[in-house]
């Protein structure tokens, strides 16, 4: 399993995996470790087209969608 994890001030660790091979990427869910939590998905959120990556893209991926997701409650809050 490969992991990342992106410390925010918002939302404190954000925990991403994928498998070691490559495939679907997870937003590990918060108090409940080693769970499959969320498949994130385009757009920021966690239904639609499902983000697949490698071990070598994962955390791209992972950065990528955060930042989808932030302008997305931008917009909503607007």
């Amino acid at each position: 399993m490969a992991r990342i994890i992106i410390k925010t001030r918002k939302e404190g660790e954000m925990s991403f995996w994928c498998k070691a091979d490559g495939g679907y990427v997870w937003l590990e869910s918060p108090g409940k470790p080693g769970t499959l939590g969320d498949q994130i998905c385009e757009g920021g959120g966690f239904r639609g087209s499902t983000l697949s990556a490698s071990e070598k893209t994962r955390g791209d991926v992972a950065r990528k969608w955060l930042r989808q997701r932030r302008e997305a409650e931008r917009r909503a809050m607007a």
